[in-house]
């Protein structure tokens, strides 16, 4: 007799938060570059800087609405 075993894989809620946090910060900081230029962080490539700032967004946009429409652990701790 066989038995199947179901597996849960989930991420911590705490860590989506704190994710969150930490993807807003680094993505306000790259566009303050823009209206106040840092002197120790030069923009040399626009396209480098955009690219950076497009993957920080659209890994933000993923974690704030992929994430958040999916199920969560019957403990409510993690997200499938």
């Amino acid at each position: 007799m066989e038995h199947k075993v179901k597996q849960t894989y989930g991420i911590k809620v705490a860590t989506i938060l704190h994710a969150t946090e930490s993807l807003t910060e680094d993505l306000d900081y790259l566009c303050s570059l823009v209206e106040k230029p840092d002197p120790e962080f030069n923009i040399k490539n626009a396209i480098v800087y955009a690219h950076a700032v497009m993957t920080l967004s659209n890994h933000l946009e993923f974690v704030l609405e992929e994430l958040t429409q999916r199920d969560l652990t019957p403990e409510e701790d993690l997200v499938k």
